[in-house]
C-alpha cells in the first residue's frame, strides 16, 4: 500500500462528472437476532429508508411471502453448505430453483440469487464446487426462461484481491478458479459482488497513510492518485472498487458490472465505531450512488450498493464491531432516508 499512497496531495479537486443514471442503494436484511421483528413489519421498515432493493441470506419462505407484491427487488443467497449439493446434481438445483425461487416469483421480485458467501477466500472445501453450482441453477433458471430476469453471482472479500492498491495493478489470486466464473458472469450478464468495508482497511492502516475521513468518504481535500493511471480517488471506497474493476478488466472482462454486495461502518463495539460515524459513512454511500457518477476508471456505470445492515444483529458474531440502521425493537439507531439525501457533486 505504500508505494501508492506516497502520490498523496493536498488540494482541492474538480467535481466528478456524473454518470447517464442514478445508482440504486439496498439493505441487507440479516436475522442473526433475538426478537426481530415480524417480516412484514420489516417490509414497512424497509419502505421508510426509500431503499428498492433488499438482500437475504437464505430463501426463507415468510420473508419472500412478506415481499411479495411489493416494488422491493430481492436478492436471496445460497449458504455455502448447500453448494456441493446444487453442483453434484442438476435436479437437486431444478428442485431447489422450483421450491425456493419459482414458487413465489413473480409475485416477489427476485432479481438475483447469490451462491455462497466468499467461497474463494473463506470456503476452500467448497471452491472447486462453486462455478458447477452456479450453472446448474442458471441452466434450471434458463428452463423457465427466467434467466434474463433472474442473475447468478456470488459474494466476494477484497482479500480476492492479490492487493488492493494502487487499484490499476490489481489482480485476482485463484486464476484458474476465478478466469472461468468471470466468463460465466460476462455471458449471463450478472454482476461481480464484493463486500467493501473501509472502517477495516483504516483499522488496518491505523492512520499511517491515509487519514480516517478518506474511509468515511467526507471530502477533506485530501486525495489519492494512482501512480499509474493518474486517476485521483477523493475516498477509499471508489478506490477499491476501481480496484475490482482493474482486475477484472486485466482478465480481459470490461464488460462486467460491479455491486457492492455488502458496506458500512459498525456504530458500536469496536475502536473509531460510533453512531455519528456510522450516520456519516452511509449517508455519503448512498449520495455517491445517487449521483450516478459512476468511479474514476468506469464513469459511464452508476454504483449499486448494499449498506449492511438492517438490524443491530446480536447473535451475528463480527470483529468489526455492530452494524445496523434499526434496533430490533424497530427504533433507528439514526435517521437515514434515501430519499431526503441530496446526490454528491
Amino acid at each position: 500500500m505504500d508505494l501508492w499512497f506516497w502520490l498523496v496531495f493536498i488540494m482541492i479537486v474538480a467535481p466528478t462528472v456524473p454518470g447517464s443514471a442514478a445508482g440504486t442503494v439496498g439493505v441487507n436484511y440479516g436475522r442473526l437476532a433475538s426478537k426481530l421483528p415480524s417480516p412484514g413489519e420489516v417490509v414497512e421498515l424497509v419502505r421508510s429508508l426509500g431503499v428498492t432493493k433488499v438482500r437475504i441470506y437464505d430463501t426463507d419462505a415468510t420473508v419472500l411471502q412478506a415481499f411479495a407484491n411489493t416494488s422491493i427487488e430481492l436478492t436471496v443467497s445460497v449458504p455455502n453448505n448447500d453448494i456441493p449439493a446444487l453442483a453434484t446434481n442438476i435436479s437437486t438445483a431444478q428442485n431447489w430453483v422450483n421450491s425456493s425461487i419459482l414458487l413465489f416469483y413473480p409475485q416477489t421480485k427476485v432479481t438475483t440469487i447469490l451462491v455462497g458467501y466468499e467461497v474463494l477466500t473463506a470456503g476452500q472445501h467448497i471452491m472447486p464446487y462453486l462455478l458447477t453450482a452456479m450453472e446448474n441453477i442458471h441452466s434450471a433458471l434458463a428452463t423457465l426462461k427466467i434467466d434474463s430476469q433472474v442473475k447468478v453471482s456470488t459474494t466476494h472479500s477484497l482479500n480476492i484481491l492479490n492487493m488492493t492498491s494502487p487499484p490499476s495493478l490489481c489482480s485476482f489470486d485463484h486464476e484458474a478458479i476465478v478466469r472461468p466464473l468471470l466468463q460465466f458472469l460476462s455471458k449471463t450478464g450478472a454482476p461481480f459482488m464484493v463486500n467493501i468495508y473501509t472502517f477495516s482497511t483504516f483499522q488496518q492502516d491505523k492512520g499511517r497513510n491515509f487519514p480516517e475521513s478518506f474511509a468515511l468518504l467526507k471530502p477533506t481535500g485530501f486525495v489519492v492518485v494512482d501512480p499509474i493511471s493518474r486517476l485521483r480517488y477523493e475516498n477509499l471506497f471508489l478506490a477499491q472498487l476501481d480496484a475490482v474493476y482493474s482486475a477484472i478488466d486485466n482478465f480481459g472482462f470490461s464488460d462486467i458490472q460491479v455491486a457492492v454486495s455488502e458496506t458500512g461502518w459498525p456504530f458500536t463495539g469496536k475502536s473509531g465505531a460510533s453512531v455519528r460515524k456510522s450516520r456519516s459513512y452511509n449517508q455519503h454511500v448512498a449520495r455517491l450512488c445517487l449521483s450516478g457518477a459512476g468511479t474514476p476508471l468506469v464513469r459511464d456505470r452508476p454504483i449499486e450498493v448494499f449498506i449492511y445492515s438492517l438490524f443491530n444483529e446480536d447473535l451475528q458474531p463480527s470483529s468489526l464491531g455492530t452494524f445496523g440502521l434499526y434496533f430490533t425493537n424497530k427504533s433507528r439507531v439514526f435517521d437515514f432516508d434515501t430519499r431526503t439525501l441530496q446526490p454528491s457533486k
